[in-house]
This record gives C-alpha cells, structure tokens and sequence, in this order.
C-alpha cells in the first residue's frame, strides 16, 4: 500500500504508525426480542478499498494511507513527524450492501519511532444471512427500493446482505424444494445477525460450519416441504408415490417421490415404433423419465404415448415423462388419492422382454391391477408423472 504526503519542515524527528488491526466493535443489546444473545462469529465481508485520512492537529497537514479492511496479515504504515494527530477512515452505503459500511475515527500522540494502532470501527448496519440449502433465489426490498438479491459468499455456503439499521425490510426466499416464496419482514437493528435457514420438516440442521463477527445473533429456521402426503396437490400435480427406504433415490431426513399428472393425457394412444428394440428400457423407480427420453430419441412417429409426456407443460413443469412399470404400479395402488384414472389399461414406458421387447411393452390393468404385455402399435391411455 501507498501513503500519500508533504513532509513537514519544522522538525526532523519521525515516527513509523503502524495501523496493524481492524474491527467492529463489540455491540450486545440484550433485547427481549434476541432469540440468541451471545456473539456471533461471522467474518464480514467490507469494501476492499478504504482510505485512512490523518491530520497534524497542530499545523492543519493532512495524509492519506490506503487499505484494505478485508486484509490486514500485514501492516499498514506511514511515517510521520513528531505531533498530535486525529485519523478517521469512513465507507459509506446505500440501503442495502454486499460489504459492511463502517466510520472510524480516533487521536494519537507520535513522540517516538515507532507505534501501533488497532481501528475499532462502528457501523449503523445489520446483517442478512441465508443458508444456501434449498434455496433459489433470495432478495430483499423495501417500499423505494426496487428488490435486491443477497450476496453469495465465495464457499456458496450463504447468501448475505448488510441493512441499515432502521430500514424496514422484506426478505423474500423462493425455495428450490417446491417452489414456494417464503417473506419475512424485518425491522433492522444495527449489529443484529438475522440468519435464515430452511430446513426439511423431518431433517435436520447443522449449524457447525456456520461461520459468524460481534453482531448479535438472531436466527430462524424455516420448515419447507412439512407433511407431504400421498394425494396432496403439489408441483402441477397430484403426490403419487413418497420413496421410502430401499427404493431407488430414496435420501434420509428428505422427501421424494412421484407426481402424477390430474387427468389422462390420452384416452388411446400408441406405444409406438412396432418391430423397434428400444435396448435399455428399465422397470425399475426412477427409470421412467430416461427411458421416456430413449424412446423420444429413437420413435419418429406423432402422438405416441412417451411423446404426449415428454411435450407436456402443467402446472408451470415441462419435465413429465410417461412412468415405468414399477412407478406406474404405485399410481395403480394409490389411485383413489390421486384420482381421475378409469378402469383401463395404462401405458408404461418400460419394454416387455418377457415376451418380445420389439414387438410388447408394459401396461397396468387400472380394473383389477393386472400387469403384462401390449403390442407396441395397439393403444392404451396415458398417464404422466414428474419427479420430486
């Protein structure tokens, strides 16, 4: 770094100042409203530019040290002579800001050659944090600002925004689980950590790796995804199968499943390409949206059941695709909480190879539950399904 002066002529006697530390100051209100009243540990994030202006109190000589408050490993110095001296160092901000605005201001006395110096800043902002789990996307607004996404820490692990103090605020978070926009409104104290997480209602939260400075720390965990069951209407369509243990894709403390589409996409439709070996057609969980995807790859014809799924938007989602033969039975078994089927035979996506996989494909008896092979240029009706 550089430092910017006139050298004094009245005395030759000088000093080295050494600006070898900054921070904020300590702040605890002890509210009734602190969820949590001990310190926080973040490592905030300020303008990595700054300029610490001195001044001789004696003869009006002004100096200037530049810095970077995100980096003191190393000394900032100036030499100076001999005097009384005031120093102050200020970055200002708006509303809202992805660095911590601070002031800084102080005296000190150089009568030898050396000396140190620790910047204790104060600052009129709060911090914003979101834990960067199921989250979309996160902003906040106020009713003059237009909205404002969060900063994303360089680890991803949070999204963060400093407020200042006063600013009534609404923090909205678009979860990624399903889509849901979750607000909050908040009336911003200086120094206070406001930390959002979201969580699955039946997961857990680790707060380990959660690093935090000498902000008070307020948080809130946030359930998403609470209660989901078999027949609740949700992500364009009706929850048809929730994976339990042991299935394909089942994940501990998360819930995933299968979306069913609220109505037939066909009432007769082909299978499609008769005499064609689709080879890697599975029956398992989990295999009909890439078996969906080879059988549009490799079927020139129109209107063929995988097509109908495949080319589908519902409910905002174009990611449908025509079930396996495994996935297609538990929308068989659950078909009264999903509703709308008829008792008919259903198209899966999986090719029968008990039989002659380039000729029959599975289908599902929605009368008495019967699974077994169809000709591929027969029809049948269509029912799409989505992931969660």
């Amino acid at each position: 770094m550089s430092a910017c002066f006139e050298i004094e002529t009245f005395t030759s006697e000088n000093g080295v100042v050494s600006f070898n530390g900054f921070g904020i100051e300590l702040f605890q209100t002890g509210g009734t409203n602190d969820r949590v009243l001990a310190e926080s540990t973040w490592k905030h994030v300020y303008k990595n530019s700054a300029k610490i202006e001195i001044e001789n109190k004696v003869n009006g000589q002004k100096y200037t040290l530049d810095c970077d408050p995100n980096n003191f490993t190393q000394a900032y110095r100036i030499t100076l002579p001999y005097g009384n001296y005031a120093f102050s160092s200020v970055v200002e901000g708006g509303e809202f800001e992805p660095f911590l605005p601070f002031e800084v201001s102080g005296e000190f006395t150089l009568s030898s050659e050396s000396m140190d110096i620790i910047l204790q800043a104060t600052t009129d902002y709060g911090l914003i944090t979101v834990k960067n789990q199921f989250v979309t996307s996160a902003v906040v607004s106020t009713g003059e600002i237009s909205p404002v996404n969060l900063a994303l820490l360089g680890d991803e692990s949070f999204r963060f925004i400093y407020a200042r103090g006063g600013t009534p605020t609404k923090l909205e978070i678009i979860e990624s689980y399903s889509g849901t926009a979750i607000e909050r409104n908040l009336e911003i104290v200086k120094y206070r950590h406001y930390n959002f997480i979201l969580e699955l209602s039946e997961g857990n939260v680790n707060f380990i790796d959660l690093v935090m400075g000498a902000f008070d720390y307020e948080e809130e965990v946030i359930s998403i995804g609470s209660n989901l069951q078999v027949g609740d209407s949700f992500q364009g369509g009706i929850i048809a199968y929730i994976l339990q243990p042991g299935d394909p894709g089942y994940v501990a403390n998360e819930t995933h499943g299968i979306i069913a589409a609220p109505n037939d996409q066909s009432t007769g439709a082909a299978w499609g390409c008769f005499g064609t070996f689709f080879d890697g057609t599975s029956t398992a969980i989990g295999t009909g949206a890439a078996n969906t995807n080879a059988i549009v790859s490799g079927c020139a014809e129109a209107g063929i059941a995988a097509k109908l799924c495949n080319e589908l938007v519902l409910g905002g989602y174009s990611d449908w695709y025509l079930p396996s033969r495994d996935e297609l039975n538990k929308l068989y078994l659950n078909r009264v909480a999903i509703g709308g089927f008829v008792s008919a035979s259903y198209w899966s996506s999986s090719e029968n190879d008990w039989e002659n996989a380039n000729v029959y494909a599975w289908i599902q008896g929605f009368d008495r539950g019967g699974q077994g092979g169809l000709t591929k240029n027969s029809t049948a009706r269509v029912r799409a399904v989505r992931a969660f």
